[in-house]
């Protein structure tokens, strides 16, 4: 018994490098390739998200098969922006040579020993130590809504 073969058409596959120039009526793309076997515009599939405002783009494809191109990827004209914000503001300190400028977005403390002073972002001011000693060359104030003394 003679076995009987089907002739298949030869599969190849490679990369190259095509432009993408329009849409079709389905929204398939059309590219160009950038060999010279091929000179017509191809119908394409494609691995990634495209859109009208990349139309000239510079393309990737895959070429399977009879000449079935694949865009696997977008050649980008200008870098990447990359956004890297924070989530919160970052804890800052600054110093200039004239000032130190410290910034927090919850609270702020200076310890030494048993002492502290606390800042926090409601507004509240903690000074805590053994001895407090306040001194001024001129008036020295104290004020507020009430002011409590002992």
């Amino acid at each position: 018994m003679k076995e009987q073969t089907k002739t298949r058409p030869a599969l190849f596959t490679y990369t190259t490098l095509g432009r993408l120039i329009a849409f079709n009526e389905h929204q398939c793309p059309i590219v160009e390739v950038n060999a010279e076997q091929l000179s017509q515009p191809l119908e394409a599939r494609s691995c990634v998200k495209l859109s009208p405002s990349q139309l000239g783009a510079e393309v990737i494809l895959l070429m399977t098969g009879e000449n079935n191109p694949v865009i696997t990827g977008v050649i980008e004209a200008d870098p990447v922006e990359l956004d890297i914000t924070p989530l919160s503001p970052p804890n800052l300190l600054t110093v200039d040579g004239h000032a130190i400028s410290l910034k927090a977005a919850e609270r702020i403390s200076i310890q030494c020993g048993e002492t502290s002073i606390t800042l926090t972002k409601e507004g509240k001011i903690t000074l805590r130590g053994k001895y407090l000693l306040s001194r001024a060359k001129k008036a020295n104030r104290i004020q507020g809504g009430s002011v409590e003394l002992n």
